[in-house]
């Protein structure tokens, strides 16, 4: 009977043993997912072109790192290429509604819409830009383009510390200004006045103190926000738009 009790006792205490394990590995395994998805929903992107043999041009964007790719930003291939372009001519479309825009404006984004990678010459454009396209995690497109946005925004009154506090858009609003794009081209094609106001209004309230977005924000009382900056590098760059840290070559 005491041998049965011993066992007894000995088969809890492995049970509560094998149990705290099972916790703490099933806690380890969420803090793990959950440093992984801060990691991935931090930083921001550049995206890289090769612009010549010495010269490598970097638009530094409020992208995280979790979409700082190809097939997230352009598609990895012509056909994913063209669901994203159509997808955005889809936004403008529905933003042309709620702006009130003209029956030819809409029917001109339509038009466009299943013109996208129609060419003869569309695979080998993709596959071109593709080949000298790479895109590179940062940690904060504010550091990386320093250099330049200190030569912009210094005449003006910032000093290198001011840029760096200068807030960052919000990746959806980045993302809504390739449908706002489309839109303003197909209501200049289709002479469509009230549709421009329409966009130059939206444009103007939710992308206030945006540098290079707002028209007005051209003095430091103004611009409170960057939603993307450009440097560069290679033997060709220039000293005053000069990249951080980015270097690689391809």
């Amino acid at each position: 009977m005491k041998k049965s009790k011993t066992g007894l006792v000995f088969l809890l205490a492995l049970t509560m043993f094998l149990s705290a394990c099972k916790k703490d590995k099933d806690d380890n395994t969420a803090t793990a997912a959950l440093l992984f998805l801060l990691d991935q929903t931090s930083g921001n992107c550049a995206v890289v072109t090769r612009t010549s043999s010495t010269l490598f041009t970097a638009n530094l964007t409020v992208i995280p790192k979790g979409g700082c790719n190809q097939a997230t930003i352009t598609g990895s291939s012509l056909a994913a290429n063209t669901l994203l372009t159509q997808a955005n001519y889809d936004a403008a479309q529905t933003l042309a509604t709620s702006l009130g825009c003209t029956a030819n404006t809409k029917t001109a984004l339509t038009t466009a819409k299943n013109a996208v990678n129609t060419s003869a010459t569309a695979q080998s454009t993709f596959d071109t830009n593709a080949e000298k396209t790479r895109y590179f995690p940062i940690a904060d497109l504010r550091v990386e383009g320093i250099v330049a946005l200190n030569t912009a925004l210094s005449p003006l009154g910032f000093s290198q510390a001011e840029v760096l506090a200068l807030n960052l858009l919000s990746v959806d609003l980045l993302k809504a200004l390739t449908p706002i794009t489309y839109l303003s081209t197909a209501a200049t094609g289709a002479g469509d006045a009230a549709c421009l106001t329409a966009v130059g209004n939206k444009i103007a309230t939710d992308y206030a103190g945006v540098y290079t977005y707002d028209q007005t924000a051209t003095t430091k009382a103004k611009i409170t926000k960057l939603a993307q900056a450009q440097c560069t590098y290679g033997s060709g760059a220039a000293v005053t738009s000069t990249c951080a840290t980015l270097n690689t070559q391809f």
